[in-house]
């Protein structure tokens, strides 16, 4: 299994060169339960972001951009083992108002 470390270099490389082979990779490290979904989500909307393809999971995008594909957006975080984007929403809201 890639390490941590690993996963963040990987993450900030500017073009992944191995993006379909590290994507096939983590999704079963995700449903071994290896890996937090979110690390996967973070690493396919940053290859979209680098092409300027549409979100998928909407964590590189504001609300406009993706609020008409909300549904389809959830249903793939879903498929990952992510929350809605309403209820992490509310996840946000409340953590920030204990800190506050």
């Amino acid at each position: 299994m890639l390490q941590k470390l690993e996963y963040l270099q990987i993450l900030r490389h500017k073009q992944i060169e191995d993006y379909e082979y590290f994507k096939t990779i983590l999704i079963e490290y995700i449903k071994s339960g290896d890996l937090p979904p979110r690390y996967y989500a973070e690493m396919v909307e940053r290859y979209l972001q680098i092409n300027q393809l549409k979100t998928v999971y909407g964590l590189k995008r504001t609300d406009d951009e993706f609020i008409k594909d909300s549904v389809i957006i959830n249903h793939n975080r879903r498929l990952i083992g992510l929350q809605s984007i309403k209820h992490r929403r509310k996840i946000t809201q409340e953590f920030l108002k204990k800190i506050r």
